[in-house]
């Protein structure tokens, strides 16, 4: 992600701040940049059953290549986060 990207979406969407999961290793500028356009951000590896249980809590999840994002992660948490 690039820095105008953050900017610029954090001007288009105004107060709108979302939790966002970050379940793989990346570099701490990104996270930072998250975080500096008002974002609550978590970083936490998680095994598979965890992140299963935990991503309902989370408006955005962010991987990388050892987190997989089957079809169940993903279904339970628009499920949750269909508002």
């Amino acid at each position: 992600m690039g820095k105008h990207f953050l900017s610029s979406w954090r001007y288009t969407h105004g107060d709108i701040v979302m939790k966002i999961l970050i379940t793989d290793k990346t570099e701490n500028a990104v996270i930072q940049q998250l975080k500096n356009t008002g974002q609550e951000v978590t970083f936490n590896e998680m095994d598979p059953a965890t992140l299963l249980k935990e991503i309902p809590q989370y408006d955005g999840l962010m991987v990388r290549s050892r987190t997989k994002a089957i079809a169940d992660v993903i279904n339970a948490g628009a499920k949750e986060n269909s508002r």
